[in-house]
C-alpha cells in the first residue's frame, strides 16, 4: 500500500481545493492546500485548458493526433 502524501510543513495528510483569484490577476485558479495548515502544494487551472484546445481544434478541423 501506497505512503499517503503530505504536506511538506505540518506533515498533515489531508488536502483540499479551493478556487480563489490571486491578487492582480484576471483568472480565478484552483489551489490544492493542506487542511490544516492551508499551505498551498498545488495549483490547477480553473478552465480544463487541455479540453478547450481539443474543442478549439475539433471545430478548426485541426488533428492534434499527429
Amino acid at each position: 500500500m501506497d505512503k499517503p502524501s503530505k504536506c511538506p510543513k505540518c506533515e498533515n495528510t489531508k488536502f483540499e481545493v479551493v478556487n480563489e483569484t490571486p491578487v492582480n490577476s484576471n483568472y480565478e485558479l484552483i489551489f490544492v492546500r493542506c487542511t490544516s495548515c492551508h499551505s498551498v502544494v498545488g495549483t490547477i487551472d480553473f478552465y480544463n485548458i487541455g479540453s478547450l484546445i481539443k474543442k478549439l481544434a475539433d471545430k478548426l478541423k485541426i488533428d492534434l493526433d499527429k
